[in-house]
């Protein structure tokens, strides 16, 4: 998959409509049927789950590529309270590791978590993650038949973008198997899906909106 924009002709307008028809954009959601979790009686995933709305982005493209779903389908694991890949289940094995929800989490312990919830339905997703802290993935542990999204934790600055890692950032999404990176800046994160070459752009989706839960 490749969100690469090439020429000086770009249209956003255009760009927009891509956007809509070919990802999904999760986003702050209030007023749940059920509370987050049977701990608590939280009803909103407002101010904290950021990352895990920008995760869920991301593996909403990793449905459509390797389950070939439909859009229903994606809605259901994702968006609906009883999903797998829901922020209920995500929740639920949150506070199996003696974590409470209601506060912002890191990326690395998102993935570990999705991670596992994809592993525990290996036979369903038909896909695995692999992820690292020191950038090195052994090929020997990945198995070639199936479906693997390879995560990589880094720093690209220390409290903001250095600029000498734009031009490698730009060559990533020249891989048609690049899937964008999840990052921001303080607690606010965002799902970074596309970028354009000639205006020198990233193109991000936003989960910083709040909508009722329907």
């Amino acid at each position: 998959m490749n969100f690469l924009i090439q020429g000086k002709f770009y249209n956003p307008e255009t760009t927009l409509k891509f956007t809509k028809k070919n990802l999904y954009k999760f986003n702050y959601y209030n007023k749940f049927i059920n509370p987050i979790s049977k701990n608590s009686d939280l009803n909103d995933d407002i101010g904290w789950s950021c990352t895990i709305k920008s995760f869920q982005m991301m593996l909403s493209i990793m449905l459509t590529k390797i389950m070939r779903k439909n859009n229903s389908h994606i809605i259901n694991h994702i968006y609906k309270e009883n999903g797998e890949l829901s922020i209920h289940n995500f929740i639920k094995n949150l506070n199996k590791k003696n974590i409470k929800e209601g506060n912002y989490l890191g990326s690395y312990l998102i993935s570990s978590i999705y991670s596992d919830i994809i592993q525990k339905n290996y036979n369903f997703f038909k896909f695995k993650i692999y992820k690292t802290i020191d950038n090195i993935i052994d090929i020997k542990q990945l198995n070639l038949n199936s479906g693997n999204l390879l995560l990589f934790s880094t720093k690209l600055g220390i409290d903001k973008l250095n600029k000498k890692y734009k031009e490698l950032i730009s060559n990533c999404f020249h891989s048609p198997y690049f899937l964008g990176f999840i990052g921001g800046v303080g607690k606010s994160s965002y799902y970074f899906y596309g970028y354009d070459v000639y205006n020198n752009y990233l193109l991000y989706l936003n989960p910083h909106f709040i909508t009722d839960y329907n």
